[in-house]
């Protein structure tokens, strides 16, 4: 561990301190190290004290290093370890840290965290959210493991919080509700009927190209998920990491084939009206409204309802039509069916009496 000046070097020959090819640009003064793991690393400053400052806390004992290091300091090093995720999800993480984290923790000691006012800052963010204060918990307590695990703190301050998840909210639309949501979103009236039918996700339907569609099976392949991230589209796997393929009613795979005939494999099968792939915003503006324009929800007299409902929707149908738990989870890509039975038990249980009626037509 020492501090370098990266903008001048040591002329081999004369032993003078000459400039660097380096000279003038970035960041002059660089510490390196070598962590736990028995990896260097390296962290350039603008200024020798802020470097010589880093470069003395890196020589203490993890005890001395606890008794200074912010929690900020212990951030950087955790999300720096977190490149192989996502485009998508490290953006989530960044503006998390920026919009909850960093201005009530980023500037604190570690060692000064107190787990009662952890939890009592956990309990103010579920008032106001339970989803931002299970993600928020979850991100302070990855950071604070991580100094747990490198030795700079004796034990985790969150450790015991808990942030209840809300009971998911599904509400799924009657054929006549949909019917009515696709024409107020006319001409794209297609990305209404395959969110209901399929049950994909907002950012697998963006996904879609031509050749996602075999028409001959009637079914679409989900390999994809398109998201924003940074103001720039992200293609990535699917949430629960695995390709699918999805059933298509008949009378939508020929409504498909025809708007993408003459079309290239690998373009978008469903486009904005610039023919470009939907990223939420737009979809939005077309769902929601904007500005004083009413969106199509509002127009179909559904204001309430979420693009999201169409999922549950597809959901809704599936098990209406007869599809066992089975393959109502493949159908959505769900990690498990523990998952799907946790979210639609009780739609299970609302087709029982058919099930009844179909066993008693079989042995009579």
């Amino acid at each position: 561990m020492a501090v370098s000046d990266r903008w001048h070097r040591r002329d081999p020959e004369t032993g003078k301190r000459v400039r660097s090819d380096r000279y003038g640009r970035g960041k002059r003064w660089e510490v390196r190290w070598w962590d736990e793991r028995k990896v260097q690393r390296r962290r350039a400053f603008d200024h020798r004290e802020d470097a010589e400052a880093f470069d003395a806390r890196l020589k203490m004992s993890p005890t001395e290093r606890a008794t200074v290091r912010t929690v900020a300091e212990q951030w950087e090093s955790w999300i720096g370890a977190r490149a192989g995720l996502k485009p998508s999800t490290l953006h989530g993480y960044r503006r998390l840290w920026r919009a909850e984290l960093e201005p009530r923790w980023g500037g604190r000691r570690m060692s000064s965290l107190r787990h009662g006012e952890l939890a009592e800052w956990v309990g103010e963010l579920a008032a106001r959210s339970p989803a931002t204060a299970r993600q928020a918990k979850t991100v302070l307590s990855g950071v604070l493991r991580s100094a747990v695990a490198d030795g700079a703190l004796q034990a985790d301050p969150t450790a015991g919080i808990s942030v209840r998840a809300p009971r998911a909210d599904v509400r799924p639309l009657t054929v006549d509700q949909v019917r009515r949501l696709a024409e107020e979103c006319a001409p794209h009236q297609l990305v209404v009927w395959v969110l209901a039918c399929t049950g994909m996700r907002f950012g697998e339907m963006a996904a879609l190209r031509v050749d996602s569609l075999d028409a001959r099976r009637r079914r679409l392949r989900v390999a994809r998920n398109l998201t924003s991230a940074g103001g720039r589209l992200v293609e990535a796997m699917p949430k629960n990491g695995r390709s699918r393929d999805v059933p298509v009613p008949r009378w939508l795979v020929e409504q498909l084939v025809e708007q993408s005939a003459g079309r290239a494999p690998g373009e978008p099968l469903l486009t904005t009206r610039a023919g470009g792939p939907w990223r939420l915003s737009s979809w939005k503006r077309i769902w929601v409204g904007e500005g004083d324009r009413p969106g199509a929800r509002q127009r179909a007299g559904l204001p309430d309802v979420r693009t999201h409902d169409l999922r549950h929707t597809a959901a809704s149908w599936m098990i209406e039509s007869g599809a066992n738990v089975k393959a109502v989870q493949t159908a959505l890509g769900h990690q498990t069916a523990t998952m799907t039975m946790d979210l639609y038990a009780h739609l299970f249980e609302d087709g029982l009496d058919s099930v009844g009626d179909r066993i008693d037509a079989l042995t009579r």
